[in-house]
């Protein structure tokens, strides 16, 4: 068991819905013991509050039980939420019973282990003791969701910064988290109801042992389509720049994944993150300091879901964070023979060029690969074939590049043909290819197969670096494979299909050479040596 699953299974039990961690201070009839009942004006008595939890922005959460006739009680969460009025008036309104309402039938009908159930709303009396209910005071509306036993994330983290023996399992808590996000976001999953959280935040997740995390606290859900918000109620610390400057204009996805990149950078820092010129500097100095064999793809990964541009944000939550998986993983150097490094080689030479923006390394900025096109076990999508057609001008290909064609044109100026190669080399050259189309390198060993191992270029989506681009490839392991000829090509492939198969296996990403358009091509000798840069692996800053 983790040092944190330690602390986590020693932590008191928290509840679904609750606001913040800390506890509100009991009042003066829970310090007495007095039992306190709450329920529906036809039934003020239905759940016992049997503990005080803590209180938020909207209301107190009560941990509580349900008798009826039943021979054990069952444990809820109850919460009573905040009047937005002042004594005397009416509360809520129509259009508050039908909001609650339309939450507990949505949320009822979604399936993912990592939001709360919630299964009931009504309004009732204020919290009292046992056949005393004051049917003439201001009503009371409640929620009532499932208990959820575990640690609030923010107790789990307990202001502490990632190690090599949690770092992996934090970004496991983030992944968690996109599933939720991606779920209420779905229009597919919501049966054309796309929801937004509007409130994610360490203390609205808890960490369940038998679940993962949890993301609770659904009162402030809204529909995508539901408009301005009245009240502007929002997390500063994790909520989004558009949302702290506008808090009552319409908000809209990007707003809840800016708060999942947030919480991933909580989980790394240990502390909540200000989004300024140093944050990706010191996420660096963090993952460095977790185990992270990269720490700058890991900043500059989680950077891109920060970008102050909500347009530029990644916009599929779980691909986002299976990318962050594949880049903090702690336990190994995940270098295969030729030294695939697809994640790896976009975001290093990006760095200085784009800032946030364009580092994203695992969904697309603008179009969504949408996150039900996956199947249940989470398989990435089929991706779809390119045209079958070879352009006529590519049956012969003129020295490093191609003639104009639909796909359009690309040159490999570096290495030249006939040149000798050692295990890796940087392969460089010019691209002009349409807004859709993204380019890949790719080499084979002519000598022995005809498979070709695909790899990205550097900064591979953003159009200005591809017209001058440059990326790594590898050509056997050690001098395994000296004195064999290499062809080394450029494709060019659809973009979509570029960010679906970066998700994939190394098989489903060489799959792209036989879906694209060979552009360009060189043939080159392998010599002994590792190659420049500890073998295309460059050293973090």
């Amino acid at each position: 068991m983790s040092s944190e699953s330690e602390a986590a299974a020693r932590s008191r039990s928290t509840v679904g819905a609750a606001s913040r961690s800390v506890p509100r201070p009991a009042s003066a009839s829970w310090q007495a013991g007095t039992r306190l009942f709450a329920g529906p004006i036809d039934a003020p008595d239905r759940y016992e509050l049997t503990h005080c939890w803590a209180t938020g922005g909207e209301g107190t959460v009560y941990r509580a039980r349900y008798s009826g006739g039943l021979t054990e009680p069952l444990e809820f969460a109850v919460k009573a939420l905040h009047r937005t009025v002042g004594p005397g008036v009416s509360w809520p309104t129509p259009e508050d019973l039908q909001l609650w309402e339309d939450q507990v039938a949505l949320l009822q009908q979604l399936n993912t282990p990592h939001l709360v159930r919630i299964r009931a709303a009504f309004v009732g009396p204020p919290p009292h003791p046992a056949k005393r209910a004051d049917r003439e005071a201001d009503a009371i509306a409640y929620s009532v969701l499932e208990w959820v036993d575990g640690p609030t994330l923010d107790e789990v983290i307990d202001q502490s910064p990632a190690s090599p023996a949690n770092f992996s399992q934090r970004m496991g808590y983030v992944r968690d988290i996109a599933e939720a996000i991606a779920t209420l976001h779905s229009r597919t999953l919501t049966r054309g109801n796309p929801t937004l959280h509007r409130d994610v935040k360490p203390t609205n997740c808890i960490v369940s042992p038998g679940r993962g995390v949890v993301l609770v606290d659904v009162s402030s859900m809204r529909l995508i389509a539901h408009g301005g918000d009245l009240e502007g109620l929002h997390s500063p610390a994790f909520a989004a720049p558009e949302v702290r400057q506008s808090p009552y204009e319409p908000r809209r996805p990007p707003a809840d994944r800016y708060s999942l990149g947030a919480i991933a950078a909580f989980c790394l820092l240990g502390e909540t993150p200000v989004a300024d010129a140093d944050l990706v500097p010191r996420l660096q100095a963090a993952a460095r300091v977790a185990g992270a064999p990269r720490p700058q793809l890991v900043a500059h990964h989680i950077g891109a879901m920060l970008d102050p541009d909500p347009e530029r944000r990644p916009t599929d939550p779980v691909l986002w964070a299976d990318g962050l998986i594949a880049v903090a993983r702690t336990d190994e150097r995940r270098k295969p023979d030729r030294g695939r490094m697809r994640l790896a080689a976009t975001a290093v030479a990006a760095v200085a060029v784009t800032g946030f923006a364009g580092l994203y390394l695992g969904a697309p900025r603008g179009d969504e690969v949408s996150r039900e096109a996956r199947s249940a076990h989470g398989a990435v999508p089929t991706i779809t074939r390119a045209p079958d057609a070879k352009s006529a001008a590519l049956q012969a290909l003129p020295p490093g590049g191609t003639t104009a064609t639909p796909w359009g044109t690309a040159r490999i100026t570096r290495p030249t043909s006939g040149a000798n190669v050692m295990s890796c080399a940087y392969i460089e050259g010019t691209a002009d290819v349409p807004e859709d189309v993204r380019i890949v390198t790719a080499m084979r060993n002519a000598d022995t197969d005809d498979t070709w191992h695909v790899e990205h270029i550097y900064s591979w989506d953003d159009p200005d670096s591809i017209k001058q681009w440059r990326g790594p490839q590898w050509f056997g392991s050690g001098d395994s494979s000296v004195g064999s000829t290499y062809e080394v090509a450029v494709f060019a492939v659809k973009r979509a299909d570029l960010v679906v198969a970066d998700a994939g296996a190394d098989d489903e990403f060489d799959r792209l050479a036989e879906m694209g358009e060979k552009l360009a091509s060189v043939m080159v000798r392998r010599v002994a040596g590792e190659g420049p840069d500890r073998n295309c692996d460059p050293a973090d800053p």
